[in-house]
């Protein structure tokens, strides 16, 4: 109720710009014409695109715009520019684990997720749905071949083998050298047991039990152990 004035809409922290988004609203949404949501968008990917080319070095273009997303199975592809999407598949119990020790090294970056379940009685509830619905959604592009699942495992340990296969699918030139960079490593690793199979021996017996009791199907379908 807010936000149906122009003039609200300028507050900070309002994801509306522009008109009262009332209806209807002929002298906006012309008849075979597109919407002007998408008319924005592709006036807003254009702007960018041309800065981007003209801030490139060198001869090539940049081909690509990569951006780190953490809800993409919310998100209808189809109303995007052509994507390609690489996901990242790792133990959702090494996630966790892995989630919690950066919670608590640095309680004020937390994801979001101290907000999203604070009222909440039970927080691994909302936790457990979350890893669910994004376990299946990998598990069905899987099955139809439909992006670049890489395994956590696999990335670890082989990040060269990884790298070539991502050349391929992008037709780009990667550097797996920039790995070797400590100061990278060292804003992202947690645990000095490493990644793999963290859960084993950073979280309690009852929180591993509620992971595989109600992921135990997801985490067969996608080959890991209980």
């Amino acid at each position: 109720k807010d936000d149906v004035v122009s003039l609200a809409q300028e507050r900070e922290g309002s994801p509306l710009v522009g008109p009262p988004p009332g209806l209807p609203r002929e002298l906006l949404d012309a008849r075979g014409e597109p919407p002007l949501a998408q008319r924005c968008f592709e006036f807003a990917w254009r702007e960018l695109s041309t800065r981007a080319v003209a801030r490139a070095s060198g001869d090539d273009a940049p081909r690509y715009y990569a951006e780190k997303h953490g809800n993409t199975w919310l998100v209808d592809t189809r109303e995007l520019p052509p994507v390609k999407l690489i996901v990242l598949l790792r133990d959702p119990r090494d996630t966790h684990a892995s989630l919690r020790a950066f919670e608590d090294s640095e309680p004020v970056m937390s994801y979001g997720v101290h907000h999203i379940w604070a009222g909440d009685d039970d927080r691994l509830t909302g936790i457990l749905d979350r890893h669910r619905r994004r376990l299946r959604w990998i598990t069905a592009l899987l099955a139809e071949d439909a992006a670049s699942v890489v395994r956590y495992e696999e990335l670890v340990a082989d990040p060269r083998g990884v790298a070539r296969r991502l050349e391929r699918y992008l037709e780009v030139e990667l550097d797996p050298d920039v790995l070797r960079n400590r100061g990278l490593i060292g804003r992202h690793a947690t645990s000095d047991r490493g990644g793999s199979e963290r859960w084993r021996h950073d979280l309690d017996p009852e929180t591993v039990e509620r992971f595989n009791l109600e992921l135990g199907s997801e985490l067969d379908a996608l080959g890991f152990t209980r």
